[in-house]
């Protein structure tokens, strides 16, 4: 059936009209069967293509034919595909559209159809029958479809009505017919006017359009009219009513002709239908004063058929008595004169620019002619001597006002008409009335209006007794009159061109009064009304001069000093003239045809000019006005001359100051210019730069100029004076600009930064060691989310251009605001601060960015009122007091382009007033949308503040009313807080409820929008958060109890289960966790378990968390069986995404339609990176899931692109999808390769729009969260460089475009995180770039790639274990030719197991070897152990002599010897080993000369084999032969000398990272090694003398004789080798000079007992003296340099020049409370800062040392493993600098708090007596047996002492998200340490050596001195592996040490697993330089230091290398860590119960 039906759509037309009468109903017939059965809608659209093209070549189209067969296959896609819905109808009107273009806009056929194939129809009448049939299609499908989705079609469809009903009145009678009963089905459905608002302009004419039409079918179908046509027609008359209220009729005339021709038909008079019709628009015409003179002879007909109805009857007397001649007498005439002129059908499409340029000139003509006859009727009215024919006039005037409205008014003069219609008093009041009439007004109504002309009039008119009648009229005394109007008389007379009127009036005024200098009496009160209206008269060429000598007379009334200018006055009073001005804006702004103001803008340049330089004090206001000008149409001409008079009288300095703002405005009107504007702007510019003092460089805030060829003189201008700024600087300046609050400096920050990031690409190194930076700046943009569309769209650009760097190897800051006022209001500095944050961070910004007048009069007036509260008064800014000082101190912190906006607020006098519905408690159920529940609540909780408060708050309100809800949202935690402080009970009672009715409306649904019911539960988060901060803060500050116990109380009454549940439903994961897990204590402290479904929402947080091991913990929580879907997320918490989709599969026979399923189904696909199988998932899910089709089709655009499917990727793409990311990028792909680069574009914006909008939310919470979305940035900027390259590459016939782009990208690929998914989106995503998406006709002979992104694909792919991607990649690497394919191709046969192939396979291509590939085979080799030691020695040493300059050859060559030792120690080695030792020195020695990359492995190697060499040859006691001993030594020689050959080779930064343990190796005995090591000493000591002397300082004190003399040689030798210019002397001297008086205040041991004391510097005379010294402060960053990032040359340099230097001591130095009394000082820095040192004594510091080293390489190599680093996991460490075996000094951390402290302060809140639990604890456990103790602990112990640690996060971190990280990195840290600590045997870790940053949540370990097991030889052994208390699991939240503290052990166990050896070299040093207490202690002669330090190194590395596995070893320590029967044997001290 369905193959005859298309075959019948195709044929023919040739057949002929009677055949194709036959086929038009055999498709109809077939179509109406076929419906029984059901038509696939895919083929419904099909069908209804082809029948449109059936019907282009039918001769005679019959539109009721075709409308059968189209409305079935139309039902058959709304029945089934409502999907399609929107796509059909699109389609059809783009069929329409050009149909109706081809009807009026081509002059004869061929009629030409483009969106159907490019049809043409052969004659008018097909064409217009053509239009019928595809617009019945149209009604008909909306007719039958649900219309929300197709709403947005709605005005399209509306616009053409019109249109198409015109056509009715050529068509013949059946098609009129057929398009009028369409058209009503549209007026039946009765659409929200909203959706069809744009088409109101021209829905008159349909009606005129629709009377014509039935006249027509009445006489030429009399006998076949449908029964119910005029039924349906009255329906659409009354509909059309309803939905267009007719108040101002544009086509009165032919409405009025239509409709009399329409009564005379017969039918007109016997059909109550058509009756009605013509009584509906009767009255239309009647409310529009449209006589109808036949009316009553059509009533009469009516009477004689039926009786009228009342309504018929009442309506017909009132047009009888509202009928008058003479206005029927103006009314013919005018509509005879419209018949006249009027052109032939004037058609009213808007898309066709000749027709709308023919109707704009009928308007004009028409327009043209009714204001002669307005003007001709005005002169009447002037002229007449009678009242009666003043009336008659007045009349016909208002009946051309009643044709056309007010415009025709703008012939007569305001003044003039108002001083006529106040002049009529004395005629007639009735007059009057008619001119008042005009306007829609009253009389009285119409004279207060215009009381400026009517006042000054009447009271200077010659007749006396007007201002009577005036005062009568509006029922005042005359007296009244003149005080409420005095500045209406006062401006009136001094305008007055009539002399005698003004001398009237000032009599009359003066005698009013009794007063004859009432004028300057009745001016003291009205100063600044005269003043700005004489001012809005200068640009008046009438008044100007009148209003100038007005101006003077003012200043002579003031009594003002003589030397005050007209421009002194302007400028007090600009702010009011400015009001005026914004007045003209508005109105303009809204096309109002009588402005108040017409000279408006003439006059502000003639005060402008007036004010001269004084107009700088009012720049802001000013700008704001010259902005909003530039942007009305037409008007940039006048915006610039205002521009140009601005800024000529700008100072220089001042002019400097604000061209960037000027530019930045120019250039925003710029494209909107004509060409003479254009060249006058840029000459304007020009002459301001060249004003401009550019020798401080280019100003502030100057954007990019466009490329405009009007503009290249100024853009040449800028580049020769653009600043030479260092590139790191220009970076930081210009992230500090945009973090200002005014979107024009943040824009042209960002301009400037997108410039310098295009030029210098993102690799450079100062954007590289910026990143951080940079992307804090564009985050922080991202979320201020300014309107401006520019600023968002640069923003995105600038972050795609930057990428997606690695979160683990940037620091990006996320500002914290809106701090609360702890003082509650009562401190006045505090609140000064807090409105000036208000004023700069909300007011100025909305100020700047809003383009509506009335929201800057708001704004100013908010602020105006603020400052007032803030103290800011023109008294207080000039007093002595010390009030004033303070007040004076906080204004000066403005910076000064601030200060000049404000300060003329502070003498403004704006009012505001405003009316806000006072509903009661709870607000949100009656609200109807966010913004009005949000100001409701505001404006109530303002009105409870206290008195001190609420006018603060209040006067913010008018800008939050005009919809600055950002002020709201800032302001509205602090006024919560407020009324909860300040309040009573009934304050608390109310928000509390409130808050609960959004959290319960949040859990539960209900009323209100999604978006609004997550917006208004942000409220409730930002409000508890706040309240949160606050009470932490107060707690922190002892403020007092009250206050803190009613915050508490807030807190307590908020049911944490519904905060959770409804912060999930909004999405707010991290508030859903933190509310859940309070729930969940309370839960289990009740009933001692946890419900199931509780831990099923659990799960389901931790999974939006993206918290794996969270959820992996959970699961191990159930005790039931999983369901289907938690089986799905345990496997894809996994990444198991093979048994994921089994699952997902399984899943679908439960409920085969949920939309989650599909999605999560697809994206497990996704990930699995089974792309075909996605393609096939999708095709045949479109068939299952109709409803999803969206949905599913932008998965299956997607796979079709990853898959090079192109037909498939057209075919989705050109069908309906959801907009995703993936969507719009299928979309782009798909774009590119047709050629649309318009739609590219398009595509690639929209894309960047929705990342944007996700960011804005994102980067408010971590660099983390936002790091996806800006990797689709990057995606879509890369996207959009390949296609532009291109395009490049087209045009050029060079491939040089692309290999810039491949060299760009391969630098910025080492950015991105070693996430395999990350890592493949970009590759996948650039071959698609740089093959599939070439152009076709790109000649094979451009040579453009190399495979290397196919390498870097399978390279990436093969790491990852994909394998079948890995292959693929490398397949196509070898089809394109890329040079080292094989070797990929190598690496992949080795990764799948194929060792032996592998090895052959590199064999086959050796005669292709380089190096890389040379040494691969040797690995290759090496490994498959094929061949014998000498002959892979030979092919490692072919590799490194391929490539002398490759680190990694002679790294690995030096690995293959190391590997082949047969011992470590040295003495037993053979002959045949000390050549091999002696070639691993010298291989790895040699690695060190070529890079850095395996620094960590190399150095520690080379130095253990020096000294373990050194060690052998020192030895006494060895045994060996002589002849063993002299190989040995020939072995030590060439160590030796190779090591001092090699030694200028090595850059000295290699050593100063190892200079401790070199140092620490200067007291061996060995000589030769001694004089090498004093030469490595001296060079880097030479090259980093500021640094360097620090590790010198210890040993030139050490008691070993040979180590310090050695030092002191080094020092030597050092002065010894430069000149007298050196700065080594001099850091000698001043380290010497810091050491004794350091030293003295080190062992400086004070009496006093106390906690700690305090001593002043004074004590220490010689630390006094300390002053601007060359020594760097021994900070960590200043002693730990970093490495290079890649292979760098001798210039690197390490250390960086602005490292601080020691300039002092601060006058402070505390004495802290422990036995050795360290004591805390304060290091000044040459940079200003303050560096805190701990300087301590009677320890070893240099454990504390080799332990923050060991720590150091352990955060090296977490950043270098995978896993680690994408968990961020590190060690936190600080600065310990020995300078004594007994003394140095410890960086100081800041906001660290002790464990012990943290928990004692919780316990004291909660009223439990620490000394009754010591008390407790003694008696239990001290002297008790292992038993007794157990029992004790466990049920007498830690039952009193609960765990607590989990308050100190929420206090600490009041924001959900903060307290999640805060919380995360705690786990991480504290896992991390504790596997270091117990690796290491670091003990002592009682609860006072555990520290957390209360900024971050770290766990900081210190005094780490106790190291390798010793506290298991304490009188109380340490029998924990590390310390995990229930305090401790405490605060990891409800999955303790399951989950990520766990996890975190494993990945750190593994990373030591792994770095075992380079690891435990740090600890060699202690074998050569054993530590003072081993020295002191052992007691055993036959047992060295050396030996018992050999032992602790054996017991660390049987530490890491165990048997157990990871997994298994990690559970043991843990168990062992929590065991209560070891916590009870620990020391009581130790304090196992916190």
């Amino acid at each position: 059936m369905k193959t005859a039906l298309l075959v019948g759509c195709k044929r023919d037309s040739s057949v002929g009209p009677v055949r194709c009468s036959q086929l038009r109903a055999e498709i109809a017939a077939s179509l109406i069967e076929g419906e029984e059965y059901g038509f696939d809608p895919e083929f419904c659209v099909s069908v209804i293509e082809k029948l449109l093209l059936r019907a282009t070549k039918d001769p005679a189209i019959e539109p009721k034919d075709y409308a059968r067969a189209l409305n079935i296959a139309c039902n058959g896609i709304v029945k089934k595909r409502s999907d399609l819905v929107k796509h059909i109808l699109t389609r059809l009107l783009a069929v329409l559209d050009d149909s109706l273009i081809a009807r009026f806009a081509v002059d004869r056929p061929p009629y030409l159809i483009a969106a159907l194939e490019g049809s043409a129809l052969r004659s008018t009448e097909s064409l217009i029958a053509f239009i019928a049939v595809v617009w019945g299609t149209i009604t008909h499908i909306i007719d039958s479809t649900y219309p929300p989705p197709i709403y947005a079609l709605y005005p399209n469809i509306w616009s053409k009505i019109t249109l198409v009903t015109n056509l009715s009145l050529e068509v013949c009678p059946s098609s009129a017919l057929h398009i009028l009963q369409c058209t009503s089905q549209l007026y039946h459905r009765s659409p929200p006017v909203a959706v069809i608002y744009p088409c109101i302009p021209q829905s008159d004419h349909y009606i005129s359009v629709l009377l014509q039409s039935i006249r027509r079918i009445i006489l030429e179908l009399s006998s076949d009219l449908p029964e119910h046509l005029f039924h349906e027609l009255s329906i659409n008359v009354k509909t059309w009513l309803v939905l267009f209220p007719p108040s101002d009729l544009t086509d009165i005339a032919s409405i009025t002709n239509a409709l009399e021709g329409l009564i005379n038909v017969p039918k007109a008079v016997s059909c109550d239908d058509l009756e009605e019709i013509i009584f509906q628009v009767a009255v239309l015409l009647m409310n529009n004063h449209v006589p109808l003179p036949w009316f009553e002879e059509y009533m009469d007909n009516i009477r004689k058929r039926r009786t009228p109805t009342a309504w018929e009857d009442e309506f017909s007397n009132e047009l009888m008595e509202k009928r008058l001649e003479d206005d029927l007498s103006i009314n013919q005439r005018i509509v005879k004169r419209l018949r006249l002129e009027s052109s032939e059908q004037m058609d009213l499409y808007d898309s066709n620019p000749i027709l709308d340029a023919e109707l704009e000139k009928t308007d004009q003509q028409e327009h043209s002619w009714l204001h002669r006859v307005c003007s001709d009727l005005w002169g009447q009215a002037l002229q007449a001597s009678s009242a009666e024919d003043i009336r008659k006039a007045l009349k016909e005037i208002r009946s051309v006002i009643d044709m056309v409205g007010l415009d025709a008014l703008s012939v007569i003069d305001d003044k003039d008409l108002a001083e006529f219609a106040v002049d009529c008093l004395a005629k007639d009041i009735k007059l009057a009335e008619i001119i008042a009439s005009f306007f829609d007004l009253k009389l009285p109504r119409y004279f207060n209006r215009n009381m400026r002309h009517i006042l000054p009039h009447a009271a200077g008119a010659a007749d006396a007794h007007l201002l009577d009648l005036l005062a009568s009229v509006l029922q005042v005394s005359v007296l009244a009159l003149y005080q409420n109007g005095a500045h209406h008389l006062l401006v009136g007379f001094l305008l007055a061109k009539d002399e005698s009127m003004s001398d009237r009036g000032f009599e009359r005024l003066c005698k009013a009064f009794s007063s004859d200098n009432a004028p300057a009496e009745l001016l003291s009160s009205n100063q600044n009304k005269v003043v700005t209206f004489l001012a809005m008269e200068l640009g008046n060429p009438k008044m100007a001069e009148k209003a100038q000598e007005g101006l003077s007379v003012v200043i002579r009334w003031l009594k003002a000093p003589t030397t005050t200018t007209a421009g002194d006055l302007l400028s007090k009073f600009f702010l009011g003239i400015i009001d005026k001005i914004t007045t003209f804006v508005t109105e303009k702004r809204t096309e109002k045809k009588r402005v108040k103001y017409p000279y408006a803008l003439r006059s502000l340049e003639r005060i402008i000019i007036a004010m001269g330089n004084k107009i700088e004090s009012h720049t802001h206001q000013a700008m704001a006005i010259f902005q909003t000008v530039g942007e009305l149409e037409d008007m940039q001409p006048e915006a610039l001359r205002l521009w140009k008079c601005f800024a000529e009288q700008l100072s220089p300095s001042q002019l400097y100051m604000y061209i960037g703002t000027i530019t930045q405005n120019l250039m925003s009107m710029f494209p909107q210019c004509d060409k003479d504007t254009k060249h006058k702007l840029a000459s304007l510019l020009e002459k301001m730069l060249a004003d401009c003092d550019m020798s401080a460089g280019l100003p502030e805030g100057l954007p990019a100029i466009p490329p405009f060829d009007e503009l290249s003189n100024v853009r040449k201008l800028i580049e020769e004076h653009r600043s030479q700024k260092e590139l790191g600087v220009a970076l930081q300046e210009i992230t500090e600009r945009t973090r200002s609050d005014d979107a024009l400096y943040s824009l042209a920050a960002l301009q400037e930064l997108y410039r310098l990031l295009q030029e210098n690409g993102p690799s450079n190194p100062s954007i590289t060691r910026n990143r951080g930076l940079l992307y804090s700046a564009l985050l922080n943009l991202a979320t201020k989310g300014f309107e401006q569309v520019e600023i968002q769209k640069l923003t995105a650009e600038c972050l795609g251009l930057l990428g997606a760097s690695d979160p683990s190897q940037i620091d990006v800051a996320i500002a914290e605001e809106n701090i609360p006022l702890l003082k509650n209001f009562k401190d006045p500095n505090e609140t000064r601060d807090f409105i000036c944050r208000i004023i700069v961070k909300f007011l100025i910004p909305a100020f700047h960015t809003s383009i509506d007048e009335r929201v800057r009069q708001s704004v100013q007036y908010a602020i105006q009122k603020e400052l007032s509260h803030a103290g800011f008064t023109p008294t207080s800014l000039v007093g002595k007091s010390a009030n004033s000082a303070a007040i004076k101190a906080r204004w000066d912190q403005f910076p000064s382009r601030i200060q000049s906006l404000l300060a003329p607020l502070l003498w403004s006098s704006f009012q505001g007033k405003w009316n806000v519905p006072q509903p009661s408690y709870p607000i949100y159920p009656s609200a109807q949308d966010y913004s009005e529940w949000l100001k409701r609540w505001f404006y109530k909780l303002a009105e409870a503040a206290s008195a001190d408060a609420m006018p603060i708050f209040i006067d913010c309100f008018p800008v939050i009313n005009y919809g600055n809800l950002s002020l709201a949202l800032t302001l509205l935690p602090h006024l919560v807080l407020h009324v909860l402080l300040s309040g009573d009970n009934s304050d608390l009672s109310d928000i509390t409820q409130e808050i609960i009715c959004v959290l319960e409306a949040n859990a539960n649904g209900g009323k209100h929008s999604e978006q609004m019911q997550r917006a208004s539960l942000q409220v409730v988060v930002l409000i508890i958060e706040h309240c949160r901060r606050w009470l932490n803060d107060a707690q922190e500050n002892a403020m007092g109890a009250v206050d803190i116990k009613r915050i508490r109380e807030f807190l307590d009454r908020i049911p944490n289960e519904k905060m959770a549940i409804a912060s999930f439903h909004s999405k707010s994961y991290p508030q859903a966790l933190l509310y859940l897990e309070l729930y969940m204590r309370s839960l289990l402290a009740i009933h001692g378990s946890m419900a199931s479904d509780i831990l099923d929402i659990f799960r389901q947080i931790l999974a939006k968390l993206d918290d794996k091991d969270g959820v992996a913990a959970v699961f191990s929580m159930y005790k039931r069986n999983l369901t289907i879907e938690e089986e799905i997320m345990q496997f894809e918490c996994q990444e198991d995404w093979k048994h994921a989709k089994v699952c997902y599969i399984e899943a679908f026979n439960h409920d085969a339609r949920d939309p989650k399923l599909v999605s999560g189904y697809f994206n497990c696909q996704r990930m699995s990176r089974d792309y075909s199988g996605m393609l096939g998932a999708a095709t045949q899910m479109l068939e299952v899931f109709p409803e999803l089709f969206p949905r599913i089709n932008a998965y299956r655009a997607e796979a079709a692109w990853k898959t090079y499917y192109w037909e498939m990727l057209d075919r989705a793409t050109s069908l309906p999808m959801e907009e995703t990311f993936d969507s719009f990028l299928a979309r782009a792909i798909a774009n590119i390769r047709r050629g649309k680069d318009f739609d590219v574009l398009t595509d690639i914006e929209s894309a960047r729009k929705d990342q944007m909008g996700h960011l804005m939310i994102a980067s408010r919470e971590s660099y983390n969260h936002s790091h996806d979305y800006i990797l689709r940035l990057q995606m879509l900027h890369e996207l959009e460089e390949s296609h532009a390259a291109w395009q490049t590459v087209r045009q050029t016939g060079s491939a040089q475009a692309i290999k810039e782009l491949q060299t760009r990208w391969k630098e910025q690929f080492n950015f991105l995180a070693p996430s395999y998914r990350v890592r493949r989106e970009v590759l996948e995503l650039r071959i698609a770039g740089l093959y599939d998406l070439k152009p076709d006709d790109i000649p094979p002979s451009i040579a453009y790639d190399d495979g290397s992104t196919w390498m870097k694909l399978s390279k990436v792919a093969r790491k990852a274990g994909d394998l079948t991607t890995a292959l693929r990649a490398s397949l196509n690497a070898e089809a394109v030719g890329a040079p080292f394919a094989y070797m990929e191709r190598a690496k992949w046969l080795w990764a799948n197991n194929e060792q032996a192939q592998a090895v052959q396979y590199m064999e086959l291509h050796s005669s292709r070897f380089d190096a890389k590939a040379a040494l691969l085979f040797a690995r290759f080799t090496d490994a498959s152990d094929t061949r014998e030691k000498n002959a892979v020695m030979q092919l490692y040493r072919r590799a490194t002599r391929m490539n002398q300059s490759w680190e990694k050859a002679f790294y690995s060559f030096g690995s293959f010897y190391d590997r082949n030792w047969s011992s470590r120690d040295i003495r037993l080695l053979n002959t045949k080993h000390f050549r091999v030792c002696v070639s691993t020195f010298t291989s790895y020695l040699s690695a060190l000369t070529k890079g850095s990359k395996y620094f960590y492995k190399t150095m520690p190697r080379v130095l253990t084999i020096w000294m373990q060499f050194t060690d052998a040859m020192s030895s006494s006691s060895d045994s060996n032969s002589p002849a063993r001993r002299t190989e040995m030594a020939e072995a030590f020689m060439k160590i030796n000398t190779s090591l001092l050959t090699k030694l200028p080779e090595i850059e000295p930064y290699k050593f100063h990272l190892v200079l401790p343990r070199l140092v620490s190796r200067l007291s061996h005995n060995n000589q030769e090694s001694a004089r090498a090591l004093i030469e490595i000493i001296t060079k880097v000591f030479l090259a980093y003398p500021r640094t360097a002397i620090w590790a010198l300082q210890l040993p030139l004190e050490s008691s070993n004789p040979d180590m310090s003399s050695r030092t002191r040689k080094i020092l030597t030798k050092a002065v010894a080798a430069y000149d007298s210019v050196s700065l080594i002397p001099t850091i000698i001297r001043q380290a010497r000079e810091f050491m004794v008086p350091t030293k003295e205040l080190a062992f400086y041991n004070p009496i006093d007992t106390a906690r700690y004391d305090r001593i002043h510097i004074k004590r220490f005379p010689q630390l006094m003296k300390i002053k601007n010294f060359e020594l760097c402060i021994p900070t960590q960053q200043a002693m730990t340099p970093p490495l290079p990032e890649a292979d760098a040359n001798v210039d690197y340099s390490t250390f960086s020049e602005d490292l601080p230097r020691i300039d002092g001591f601060g006058e402070r130095i505390d004495v802290m409370f422990s036995l050795q009394r360290p004591k805390k000082i304060s290091i000044i820095g040459s940079d200003g800062k303050d560096y805190h040192f701990l300087c301590k004594t009677q320890d070893d510091l240099r454990k504390d040392a080799r332990m923050m080293e060991f720590s150091h390489m352990i955060n090296m190599f977490l950043r270098k493993d995978t896993e680690a680093r994408q968990r961020r996991l590190y060690i936190r460490t600080y600065g310990v600098t020995p300078l004594g075996e007994q003394w140095g000094l410890i960086e100081w951390v800041n906001n660290l708090q002790p464990l012990k402290q943290i928990v004692l302060s919780e316990w004291q809140a909660m009223n439990i007596d620490y000394k009754k639990i010591a008390s407790l604890v003694k008696a239990h456990l001290d002297d008790k047996n292992d038993e007794v103790k157990a029992e004790a602990f466990l049920n007498i112990i830690l039952p009193k002492c609960p765990a607590v640690f989990h308050k100190w996060f929420l206090n600490r971190f009041p924001d959900p998200t903060q307290w999640f990280a805060g919380r995360s990195h705690y786990v991480k840290t504290l896992a991390v340490m504790s596997i270091v600590g117990y690796i290491l045997g670091l003990g002592d870790r009682h609860a006072e050596n555990i520290l957390f940053d209360r900024t971050n949540g770290d766990c900081v370990h210190v005094d780490v001195n106790m190291l390798f097991d010793r506290g298991q030889a304490l009188t109380v052994p340490e029998i924990v592996p590390f310390r995990l208390t229930h305090n401790l699991i405490d605060g990891m939240g409800a999955t303790g040490y399951e989950g990520m503290f766990r996890k975190t052990c494993e990945v750190t166990l593994q990373v030591l697993r792994d770095n075992k050896v380079q690891l435990l070299s740090v600890f060699e040093t202690l074998v050569h330089d054993p530590i003072v207490e081993w020295k002191k202690h052992h007691s055993n002669a036959n047992v060295t230091p050396q030996m018992k330090a050999r032992k602790q190194m054996e017991t660390i590395e049987n530490k890491i290398s165990q048997d157990k596995t990871v997994r298994e070893n990690v559970q043991l320590l843990i168990a062992e860590a929590t065991d209560h029967k070891k916590l009870a044997r620990m020391f009581i001290g130790w304090a196992p119960y916190i």
